[in-house]
């Protein structure tokens, strides 16, 4: 086993070493950064994105009038048509793939080796800068701002640099606030913000004459904050069980050991929406090439509506949202079939999730037994694997059900932004003031 993760590791060297010296680095910070200065930080991270996000794109020609990543932009924090078009989006594909390559095995990394931490975290780097690259040039050749043709060979050029050149601020960004600048991931926070910025626009959008107050689109600001409340007092629960195994004992004697019911935060439903989201490209992109194929138009069959692409019909009619009380008083067993799609995904991706993310119930077995400086039996160890697997995957997927659960409600009371949004900025505020509060104690 030792033999062949040094292989992997040397492979791995082999692979990113050459790039190093291209590859911009934010450097550690030489003591520890001050919480005011933290949040200074981390407010000058958000007003960069926001800057970013609403600089339009040099040389692009035209916008497609349809929207084909419409629901993707909700999880990537991706704004049409500016430089922030590709949004997380590169650092998000690089840590999943990383942490696809690392559960299966395909790298071995020791994580206690500090040289090993490094190359990996520079691999994740390097991919995402790729999954960059690749990204832009799939957008420019796919005609999202008009033909190559049209565009020239220069704007082309052009248009491929600035979204590069974005990538790298994300990366930077993404570094300059994980390396204990600021609080939290650019990932959770940018998406977050994305998303609050929308809930306002909307709330104050199309003012009526006479009044400020008129001007709230009152019932999705009530229908906004409903969910709000929702998901913060369920935020809460957790399941507290006893550890039999004395020497891994939580904490004090008589003391439980929690899980949250909202174990995997709103991964559940970021990873539905975005396989959904990814499913409907490729349909809509089959239905381009293939119109009027009868295998095809059941798949789907698609009109635009208000900027996006809505199925219509077909097999991805019935596994979209439906819109409204009456749109599931009208189409019951399309309602039916949703609701059981969207729950069961999410427990599914719930647990999934848990196992890609390293939060397992062996992966906190392990961490428990590090934590306590034990030295713990083979038999002590199945046992404490075996109490944690009776409990983290089943709150794991029943959290996510709940979560896959707010975000149809949500959706179905048309509220300011989508479910996936809502849940997404009140798990990343929530943990921003989890982060907070840790270092306020530690002063």
């Amino acid at each position: 086993m030792g033999g062949r993760r040094r292989v992997s590791f040397r492979v791995l060297q082999r692979l990113v070493t050459p790039f190093l010296p291209f590859i911009p680095e934010v450097q550690e910070p030489e003591m520890r950064v001050p919480l005011r200065e933290k949040l200074i930080n981390t407010a000058m991270a958000v007003l960069i994105y926001l800057l970013c996000s609403r600089l339009p794109l040099y040389g692009i020609q035209s916008v497609m009038a349809a929207d084909p990543l419409y629901w993707l932009r909700a999880i990537l924090a991706s704004t049409r048509g500016t430089v922030m078009e590709l949004g997380v989006a590169p650092i998000a594909s690089s840590r999943l793939a990383m942490q696809f390559f690392l559960c299966a095995n395909i790298i071995k990394i020791d994580s206690r080796v500090h040289e090993e931490q490094i190359l990996l975290y520079n691999a994740k780097k390097l991919l995402g800068f790729l999954f960059g690259v690749g990204l832009a040039v799939a957008h420019v050749q796919s005609g999202a701002y008009g033909s190559p043709a049209q565009l020239g060979v220069l704007n082309t050029v052009l248009v491929v640099c600035q979204l590069c050149l974005a990538t790298v601020i994300m990366l930077l960004l993404d570094e300059f606030l994980q390396k204990g600048y600021g609080l939290g991931s650019a990932t959770s926070l940018f998406s977050a913000t994305s998303k609050c910025e929308e809930i306002i626009c909307e709330i104050f959008s199309s003012p009526v004459e006479g009044t400020i107050v008129a001007s709230f689109h009152l019932s999705d600001l009530l229908a906004t904050l409903f969910i709000f409340a929702i998901v913060v007092y369920l935020q809460e629960f957790y399941v507290a069980f006893p550890l039999k195994s004395k020497k891994c004992a939580y904490g004090q004697e008589g003391e439980l050991y929690r899980v949250k019911l909202f174990y995997a935060s709103s991964m559940p439903v970021v990873l539905q929406s975005a396989f959904v989201s990814t499913v409907y490209f490729i349909f809509q992109k089959i239905q381009r090439w293939c119109n009027g194929n009868l295998i095809v138009d059941m798949l789907g069959t698609w009109e635009e509506s208000d900027g996006e692409l809505v199925a219509v019909g077909g097999f991805a009619h019935y596994f979209t949202a439906p819109t409204s009380l009456a749109d599931m008083a009208e189409n019951p067993l399309r309602a039916l079939l949703y609701i059981g799609f969207m729950l069961s995904f999410c427990a599914v991706f719930s647990q999934t999730w848990i196992e890609v993310s390293g939060s397992s119930a062996k992966d906190v077995a392990k961490k428990l037994i590090k934590d306590r400086h034990t030295m713990i039996s083979r038999r002590e160890k199945m046992l404490l694997h075996k109490e944690l697997n009776g409990y983290i995957p089943i709150v794991a997927a029943t959290g996510g059900m709940f979560i896959g659960g707010l975000a149809f409600l949500a959706d179905l009371m048309g509220t300011s932004a989508s479910g996936t949004g809502i849940l997404s900025i009140v798990t990343t505020i929530s943990q921003c003031i989890e982060t907070f509060e840790k270092e306020r104690a530690s002063l």
